[in-house]
């Protein structure tokens, strides 16, 4: 690729994995306000809509484990999905200190709805890759993440 081809993006950046991961997460995020600007959910608001999608009555702190969300920044994403009626969050009859939360129908169409459009964007994204080359890359984005993760709780982080 010439350096015409990365809009003057000096070499010495290009040759860093991380420089060209943020980069395209920023490209991506610029398609997606593009593509959907009154989109508002995040992938934070996704990912506990996923996760309630997957096993209903999960409390908040299992979802913030899950999505290893600092729990004080879940409460916000939970909110907001409560305040558009995505979800209710319901004392645990077991624990009164505790909050299940539960996706509502219009909670489950709304996921249906962001996932029709990730589709989408994951095609644009991953357009210039073979389906064997898409494969191999979801599998070493997973095995860096699994990586990472241990990394951090072996470190307590």
């Amino acid at each position: 690729m010439s350096r015409e081809d990365q809009s003057d993006v000096p070499p010495r950046l290009l040759r860093w994995p991380l420089f060209l991961m943020l980069q395209v997460l920023r490209e991506a995020g610029r398609l997606r306000e593009a593509t959907w600007p009154d989109e508002r959910l995040r992938f934070a608001h996704h990912g506990v809509l996923a996760c309630l999608a997957d096993a209903e009555g999960l409390s908040q702190r299992a979802v913030s484990d899950q999505l290893r969300i600092d729990p004080s920044d879940l409460v916000k994403v939970v909110d907001l999905l409560e305040r558009e009626g995505w979800l209710v969050r319901e004392r645990d009859p077991t624990d009164r200190r505790r909050h299940r939360l539960r996706l509502t129908d219009a909670g489950r169409e709304r996921l249906a709805a962001r996932e029709a459009l990730l589709a989408e964007a994951n095609e644009f994204l991953m357009a210039p890759l073979s389906d064997a080359e898409r494969r191999q890359f979801e599998d070493m984005l997973r095995r860096m993440r699994e990586s990472l993760v241990a990394q951090l709780e072996a470190q307590g982080r």
